[in-house]
């Protein structure tokens, strides 16, 4: 009787009453309201990126805005927003446009939804609806055929949620209440690919975090394989932290 009791509260806690015989989910229940969509909204976010080459690094700065500068509907009638992608390298230099993706909520009833995010010709699941800490889901369920052998456990991409609702600290400022999107956490001897989004409650991406390198090894050419040493052939370690946000009018 208790677990019926806790699951009907659960429930109750995903969804608010808009009348007598309709419910809407609770935004900032089910977590929705993590990635908010709006026109006009900016965000602009301070990288480091670590590009690595024969285990030689360079390091660079910069900047990038995204700006949801339109929506449209697609043939099914649902929303889609665009968002341009913008970079400079110093605060004085004049944005450049870099790319383009565009971002829909799949309609969330009242027992599930998702998060679409469309670059570079590929559509890929963002977030699942409900949150809730430790759920996974398979970020390519629209990429049929992406990975050589979709079957096998080892070639399967993962997404993942943890610390949902913890604060988050980044560069000095604390966002409240955040979860945090894990996206590829594995290491081995041929390679390492770590990568993560925090996303916070009506603000949506604060921070992002991304690495991917290759080492060299006793099958590898053209390094200097030594067995007890890290020797880094190609790479890129990226990390962008949001520093400011607003609104335009379009």
């Amino acid at each position: 009787m208790k677990k019926l009791l806790f699951a009907m509260a659960l429930v109750a806690s995903f969804l608010t009453s808009c009348g007598d015989d309709e419910f809407v989910l609770d935004p900032a229940a089910v977590g929705t309201a993590y990635y908010p969509l709006e026109l006009g909204a900016f965000k602009i976010f301070n990288v480091e990126e670590n590009t690595y080459l024969n285990n030689t690094a360079e390091s660079k700065t910069y900047q990038i805005r995204e700006t949801f500068n339109e929506v449209f509907k697609d043939q099914t009638g649902k929303d889609w927003y665009r968002v341009e992608i913008s970079r400079r390298e110093t605060e004085t230099d004049s944005w450049r446009i870099i790319g383009v993706r565009t971002i829909s909520k799949d309609p969330v009833n009242q027992s599930s939804g998702s998060l679409l995010i469309k670059e570079n010709n590929r559509t890929v699941v963002g977030m699942v609806f409900p949150v809730l800490e430790g759920k996974a889901w398979n970020p390519n369920a629209f990429n049929t055929g992406y990975f050589p052998n979709p079957d096998d456990e080892n070639l399967r991409e993962e997404f993942s949620y943890k610390n949902v609702g913890k604060p988050f600290e980044a560069s000095g400022t604390t966002f409240l209440t955040t979860t945090t999107i894990v996206k590829s956490d594995f290491e081995n001897v041929l390679a390492e690919s770590r990568s993560y989004e925090v996303v916070s409650v009506n603000q949506g991406p604060v921070h992002r975090y991304y690495k991917l390198l290759n080492f060299c090894n006793s099958n590898s050419e053209n390094c200097d394989y030594q067995a007890d040493e890290v020797y880094i052939v190609d790479g890129i370690e990226r990390t962008e932290t949001m520093i400011s946000s607003g609104k335009v009018d379009l």
